[in-house]
């Protein structure tokens, strides 16, 4: 565990053509986490806990009618960032994180990125280790795959080319459970931050990411049931 304990202190991705360019960032946890809030999690629900951030990389706005299950997933979502970055769980592994990649040689708005960034990675691909999450993610995910109507559902119709294309991408090109690798992590960390030339990493800061991603993923892996229960908590209140 970090030091300091997992308790919740309740306080961008964008779509290129012919490639997914950058990752959602925890829409595997926002998944999990609205599915152990709810007492019936339908697909809808989970769909719409990840929307914001599926929505904000194929660059079309979240469907803002639609069914309960759909609107609740996306009410979900919001509350679950406020409440998520809040916890000193993630403050503190953010702020030992930055400090050490500042100290082995990135600069300082790489090191930020990269650590937010990182952890989150990390993060989901944990939460896809444990089969039961694993089955959880699976349903919205095969959802995504083959666009059903709670997928299309996500967006407004008038979106609906556009997020079908940004879906073929991501299903073909993105593997989540690869997140649990932390070289795969690392790699799909860079590559989020390429978009913004002040945060783009040169080759050595990568490897160096790629270094301490090894070393932070099993801590990462073992404190995630922690952080769950203590996120899922914090929202029940």
């Amino acid at each position: 565990m970090a030091d300091s304990d997992a308790r919740g202190r309740p306080a961008e991705s964008r779509r290129v053509s012919g490639a997914v360019r950058s990752d959602p960032v925890n829409f595997v946890a926002h998944m999990v986490v609205a599915h152990r809030l709810a007492e019936t999690p339908s697909t809808a629900l989970l769909l719409g806990a990840a929307a914001p951030d599926l929505a904000r990389m194929a660059r079309v706005p979240v469907a803002t009618t639609g069914s309960a299950d759909h609107l609740a997933g996306v009410a979900t979502h919001h509350r679950t960032d406020t409440v998520f970055h809040d916890l000193a769980w993630f403050r503190d592994h953010t702020r030992r994180l930055v400090g050490e990649l500042a100290g082995r040689g990135l600069r300082r708005g790489p090191a930020r990125g990269a650590a937010h960034v990182l952890i989150e990675l990390l993060l989901d691909g944990a939460l896809l280790g444990d089969p039961e999450h694993a089955a959880t993610f699976a349903r919205p995910w095969e959802a995504m795959s083959a666009p059903d109507h709670d997928a299309l559902a996500v967006v407004e119709t008038a979106h609906h080319d556009q997020w079908l294309e940004f879906l073929g991408q991501l299903t073909t090109r993105l593997d989540p459970a690869a997140y649990g690798d932390p070289t795969y992590a690392a790699d799909r960390t860079a590559n989020t931050l390429a978009r913004r030339p002040r945060l783009a990493m040169s080759a050595d800061e990568g490897a160096i990411l790629r270094e301490v991603a090894a070393a932070l993923q099993p801590q990462i892996a073992a404190e995630t049931d922690q952080v769950l229960a203590v996120t899922a908590g914090a929202l029940s209140v």
